[in-house]
């Protein structure tokens, strides 16, 4: 075990170790790596230098939702759906959503089909 990154309750350094920020690197930008880094640039901000690595040219991972042009429908080209499991315990993203106030629609209308 590395003393070196061990942090107390309130993510401060305890006495006597290194107390330089750890440099850490989450892998994909997706509802995952976002709720990791939030999480740890919440808890210890000062002990964290959080890099976010991502292979496309935006966040978000597979949630990508759209608008038709012609017609007054949202689409959802990535994820099928997201799940609500805050009834069963803890739900990170739902909490994360919450707190950031972000929107939430969801996707409820007929079969949309569009010829041409």
């Amino acid at each position: 075990m590395n003393l070196q990154v061990l942090l107390d309750n309130q993510g401060q350094a305890r006495a006597g170790l290194d107390p330089r920020p750890r440099r850490v690197a989450i892998i994909g930008g997706g509802p995952g790596g976002l709720v990791t880094a939030f999480g740890l640039e919440r808890s210890a901000p000062a002990r964290c230098r959080i890099t976010l690595f991502e292979a496309n040219n935006r966040l978000g991972g597979k949630i990508v939702t759209g608008q038709f042009e012609s017609v007054p429908a949202a689409y959802e080209a990535g994820v099928a759906e997201l799940y609500d499991y805050s009834h069963l315990a803890r739900d990170p993203l739902r909490e994360l959503i919450a707190e950031l106030d972000l929107p939430v629609r969801p996707l409820q209308s007929e079969s949309v089909v569009i010829d041409g």
